[in-house]
């Protein structure tokens, strides 16, 4: 049985191929470690789900992660030597490789991402700093309530506000005080509610 060889050619078209993955899964790696390293969460990074998110998350706060990053030193490094082993490889056949453009999914802040869902499924995250939401516009109206529980944001602003202090672990409803929208702690009263025996 004969196996065509593979030329020249082939050989440095598939190296090519491979030069590229290897690029792209480094710069991937150091895309999510900065992310964590901003955020110190990556939760609402674009190319992790939540899921996914959340488990990195806890693999590194119970220290299962050799470094206090998603991705190790040594993990970079070895995408790092793999791409000049190709280079290398390629350049022995006579070829270069052709460095191209690998564009990244645009990183939203981290408030962008992780708010980005109905108040419904947004659940607690007792790891989750405040300063995870430092640079959203309603920042000081948000931090106002963790002080003092209660804040009158922008009326744009109420539902982010909400849902960023739900993630934090506060339950709140929004009322109207003269004329205004105001956040306040607790669960919004039902209407009809039957009073008890006793109140009636």
């Amino acid at each position: 049985m004969f196996f065509k060889r593979e030329s020249n050619a082939d050989r440095i078209k598939r190296l090519q191929g491979e030069y590229v993955m290897s690029k792209a899964c480094r710069l991937h790696m150091e895309s999510v470690n900065r992310y964590y390293k901003e955020h110190g969460t990556v939760l609402g990074h674009p190319s992790v789900t939540d899921e996914a998110a959340k488990l990195i998350d806890e693999s590194i706060r119970s220290k299962a992660f050799p470094e206090d990053q998603p991705f190790s030193s040594y993990e970079l490094m070895h995408e790092y030597y793999e791409m000049q082993r190709l280079k290398n490889e390629v350049k022995s056949l006579g070829g270069e490789i052709e460095e191209v453009d690998i564009p990244m999914p645009e990183e939203k802040p981290f408030y962008v991402a992780a708010l980005d869902r109905p108040i419904e499924e947004i659940t607690e995250d007792i790891f989750l700093r405040p300063d995870a939401f430092e640079g959203a516009p309603w920042y000081e109206d948000f931090m106002l309530f963790t002080r003092i529980g209660v804040c009158q944001p922008q009326p744009e602003h109420i539902l982010e506000v909400r849902k960023a202090l739900k993630m934090m672990g506060y339950v709140t409803h929004q009322i109207d005080h003269d004329g205004k929208a105001m956040i306040v702690p607790g669960e919004q009263p039902r209407k009809g509610k039957a009073e008890p025996e006793h109140e009636r």
